[in-house]
């Protein structure tokens, strides 16, 4: 594992891969999010996207401001540690989303779709009501667009601007209308045998970028960068793998049902935020085999994400549920 430039082991190495793990957030939030509109009412209420803010702000807002000052008490007494948040001017420009230090770049961006989101779901709806091809043209021309736009050869490593991403999040809320009810396709009544090939095809794909992958089957050439630019290709391999994954009469979908596959992704966010510095922290501290250090930062990073999850996530997600459905009570 090579992340930040430490390898704990240097057989699985898995560096540059990373960018493919927040892909696949991105369109997998844009999928859950924009289903979750649709199955609620083909044409969500203004007090329904009001509860929705609260809910996403609930969801991310409070872990995130957790770990931000955790970095920056990081810094503070043991300088070298990334993400690097040096000031309170850094803490600031992080929590109003005008900064993403290393792994914090990716909050911005899923935020600033979240604004967007109630539009791309109306826009699919009225465009579905013209015509089922609709939504299929209306996301092609956004796409078209945001390319033209924000052309990926130019983007900056790490831009927290969403437009160079819009493709993905995109696509993830396209398949979040092909699998809902206001679709006239609905995939989900396809052939579960079809779909389980697909999503086992996606993840072959997906696994297949893994630049020290890469370079041994197609080009020694291939740098860790290569594929991180791969909007479009990453936001369809991984919107085949969701509707998969949420195909209810799959292999490949009741695998992803796995309780322990449902433990990691209700702690993935937790994951994500924590696991560099644990990375670090155990690379730094810990004299032992590398083997050892690499079990040690996996189970120290699931211990502690699960705390994370356990007693700051999961009260602020109740929190907000419960506080968005009076809303929407009072509001109707």
């Amino acid at each position: 594992m090579s992340l930040v430039g430490i390898n704990l082991l240097p057989g699985l190495d898995f560096s540059g891969i990373g960018k493919a793990g927040v892909y696949l957030f991105f369109v997998l939030s844009a999928f859950l999010l924009t289903w979750q509109a649709l199955e609620a009412d083909q044409r969500p209420s203004p007090s329904y996207w009001l509860g929705y803010g609260l809910r996403r702000l609930c969801r991310i807002y409070p872990l995130y401001l957790v770990a931000v000052f955790a970095s920056f008490g990081l810094m503070q007494y043991a300088p070298g540690y990334a993400p690097n948040i040096n000031t309170p001017s850094d803490i600031f420009q992080h929590l109003t989303l005008q900064a993403g230090e290393g792994i914090y770049w990716a909050i911005p961006v899923e935020f600033t779709y979240y604004l967007l989101l109630p539009l791309v779901t109306l826009v699919m709806v009225g465009c579905s009501r013209i015509h089922f091809t609709g939504p299929f043209i209306a996301t092609g021309l956004a796409i078209y667009v945001a390319f033209l736009t924000w052309p990926p050869a130019d983007m900056v490593a790490n831009s927290i601007g969403l437009g160079p991403y819009l493709a993905m999040f995109l696509l993830g809320s396209l398949t979040a209308f092909l699998c809902s009810q206001s679709s006239g396709i609905n995939v989900l009544t396809w052939r579960p045998r079809v779909i389980e090939i697909a999503g086992w095809l996606a993840v072959v794909i997906a696994l297949l970028t893994v630049p020290t992958l890469a370079r041994s089957l197609f080009d020694i050439e291939i740098a860790n960068n290569t594929f991180h630019r791969a909007f479009i290709f990453y936001g369809i391999i991984w919107s085949v793998a969701v509707i998969a994954a949420f195909h209810g009469g799959t292999h490949f979908g009741k695998f992803f049902a796995l309780p322990v596959c449902r433990f990691i992704g209700r702690v993935s966010f937790s994951v994500y935020l924590w696991h560099i510095v644990i990375l670090q922290v155990v690379h730094q501290h810990v004299s032992v085999h590398p083997s050892l250090q690499f079990c040690l930062t996996i189970a120290a990073t699931f211990a502690i994400s699960y705390l994370s999850y356990r007693w700051i996530e999961r009260p602020c997600i109740h929190w907000g549920h419960q506080v968005s459905r009076q809303w929407m009570l009072r509001l109707g």
